[in-house]
């Protein structure tokens, strides 16, 4: 059964006062509140390791090794649970820089402005995760394990481009003009071409150029695989209902409320920029990790045998210890008729484009393999059903609407690239669970 992030927030709430879990809670984390005095020996709540720890700043006494919040910092620390500091000042957030902190968030800020942190937290998290379950998969091979990547502890030469023409432009100068070079970008069309011509670490819109042309544009960045997945941060302030969930479906990264605080901005900007290295540099480990005995010759993907090993190393987890996963399947469907107008060589390249096209356009913790002749595999890892539906619509949309340019025709080729996903349930394997999802692809 998938569930959602279990959060752990730490906090003394005032009498009719608003509960950081509360607010989680309404916005589908699993959140249990629990107050300083309450720590005790284990972590766990019910049962239940939390996947992230908040604690609020008001009651992050970590100045002495006995304090609760210390107790608590080694407990995360020995279990190795992501911390975040929520609510911090400039002066606390300095003192506790060196700590076991993964986050240090400056300012208090509402639920659902933090629901985009603790996304991008679980998901460096889990890409974290699934490499050293990777590596193991590739031990049982009997291949050599990839190198170690560490993420990067600082930034100095980032490179931000800003689309917008308001005061905020002024206030991303004032807290990063030192240590990056900045673009601005008056129009969504000059900031594109910007973006195809010249390389940037993220992108930052304003509300100047109205909401929903912030939104279009965070759908056209989605559709290009270039800029897939690259940071979009959106300084706004609280418009109509629901405006906040429609920026990040629409693909903006994460939201900055105004007035905006320029330490916090600085702080956000470059662990963003931070975060975006770190998972280039595990796609990169993982690219590594396509060693001859694990990979397909033709495609470049992962092979069916590595899928299906690692598949069951998954499922073999205990459940308390299983990331979120969906099974997808993805067939070429016009691959028959390729094949009989342009012969089977032919079919072999458009095979091997389109595993080329779905290897950029998924995530560095997602498996991509070619499972058969034209028909993929790929475990969308630490994501909900809802989220690897999402993935799924884009990769195929994307596919779909591409022209193939393959080597020996005179014109492009366009394909038909169907797919389904499957669950895992209680009494799945790893041949039950793919089944599932390719019978209903055929169907």
């Amino acid at each position: 059964m998938q569930r959602s992030a279990r959060i752990l927030v730490i906090e003394d709430t005032e009498p009719g006062g608003k509960s950081l879990a509360e607010g989680l809670r309404r916005l589908g984390f699993a959140s249990n509140g629990m107050t300083p005095a309450h720590i005790g020996n284990s972590i766990e709540t019910g049962g239940h390791r939390p996947d992230i720890v908040l604690v609020d700043a008001k009651h992050a006494d970590t100045s002495e090794a006995h304090t609760p919040t210390r107790k608590l910092l080694d407990l995360a620390r020995a279990a190795d649970i992501p911390t975040l500091l929520v609510g911090a000042d400039a002066q606390m957030a300095e003192s506790h820089a060196a700590e076991a902190w993964k986050e240090i968030v400056i300012g208090a800020v509402a639920p659902a402005y933090l629901a985009g942190r603790i996304a991008a937290l679980m998901r460096l998290e889990a890409m974290r995760t699934e490499l050293e379950r990777r590596i193991q998969t590739s031990a049982r091979y009997g291949v050599d394990a990839p190198p170690h990547v560490s993420r990067p502890q600082s930034v100095e030469d980032a490179n931000v481009l800003v689309l917008g023409a308001g005061a905020e432009f002024g206030a991303v100068e004032d807290a990063i003009s030192s240590s990056a070079s900045i673009v601005g970008a008056l129009s969504p069309t000059m900031a594109l071409d910007y973006l195809r011509t010249h390389p940037f670490d993220c992108v930052i819109a304003d509300m100047t150029i109205g909401f929903e042309t912030v939104c279009e544009f965070a759908q056209d960045l989605r559709r290009d695989s270039r800029f897939f997945a690259l940071p979009l941060l959106l300084i706004g302030a609280p418009g109509e209902p629901g405006w906040l969930e429609a920026a990040y479906a629409s693909g903006v990264t994460e939201v900055v409320p105004v007035p905006v605080n320029s330490r916090s901005l600085r702080e956000r900007i470059f662990a963003m920029v931070r975060e975006d290295r770190f998972r280039d540099n595990m796609k990169q480990v993982y690219r590594y990790a396509r060693h001859m005995a694990t990979g397909d010759a033709l495609t470049g993907l992962y092979a069916r045998g590595f899928m299906m090993e690692h598949l069951t190393g998954l499922l073999n987890l205990p459940v308390a210890q299983r990331p979120l996963f969906s099974v997808g399947v993805f067939s070429i469907r016009n691959m028959a008729a390729l094949n009989a107008e342009f012969g089977y060589a032919a079919g072999d390249r458009v095979i091997r484009h389109v595993g080329m096209a779905i290897a950029n356009l998924v995530r560095g913790e997602d498996l991509a393999a070619r499972y058969e002749g034209p028909r993929y595999t790929i475990l969308f890892i630490g994501a909900s059903s809802d989220e690897a539906q999402a993935a799924a619509r884009r990769l195929m949309s994307f596919v779909n609407l591409t022209e193939f340019a393959v080597p020996g025709l005179s014109h492009p080729v366009r394909v038909e690239l169907a797919g389904a996903l499957a669950a895992p349930g209680p009494k799945d394997d790893a041949e039950s669970i793919v089944h599932r999802a390719a019978a209903a692809v055929r169907t």
